[in-house]
């Protein structure tokens, strides 16, 4: 019979590297990425989901938040902010209203590690879609960072400038 002596194993050398970030979110989209060498392994190239941290996780939330229809996510039903269905309205200062108004509420209920300061939604008639610019306070970071989201909502869904 054999025997197994667990005295005699070695210590495995943990790869994992303490994080300095405060957030991290996932870009649910699978990109064409370099993945760097380290001592353990070689450079190589091949798909993966990119990683974003504090200020651009909190960014790549609210961009979620924004772009989520409730009921397309299976586990969280009522994620989401509902507005595609606004951008085929009439551009009008009241659905602009109504559309920050769905922000606030998707942002507040969604995204607890913010406080919100500001939405400005302007329609633009020409191009039949929306600039909005939220503006929010991350507390947690750096003596409650001030962050500015630009965005633009059109058929498409909403397409981040800055």
């Amino acid at each position: 019979m054999g025997s197994i002596n667990f005295n005699k194993l070695e210590k495995t050398v943990s790869t994992s590297v303490r994080s300095t970030f405060t957030y991290t979110d996932l870009y649910l989209d699978i990109e064409e990425t370099t993945i760097k060498a380290d001592k353990f392994s070689t450079a190589r190239k091949g798909k993966d989901i990119r990683a974003s941290y504090d200020e651009e996780a909190i960014k790549n939330s609210i961009i979620n938040i924004l772009n989520t229809i409730p009921g397309e996510r299976f586990l969280v039903p009522e994620f989401g902010a509902n507005l595609l269905d606004l951008v085929f309205q009439p551009i009008s200062d009241i659905t602009a209203n109504l559309i920050g108004t769905r922000i606030f509420d998707a942002i507040d209920r969604f995204e607890p590690r913010i406080q919100i300061q500001n939405i400005s939604v302007i329609g633009i008639v020409d191009s039949h879609q929306y600039d909005v610019n939220i503006k929010v306070i991350i507390p947690t970071l750096s003596r409650s960072k001030v962050v500015n989201l630009t965005t633009t909502l059109s058929q498409e869904g909403f397409l981040v400038t800055t």
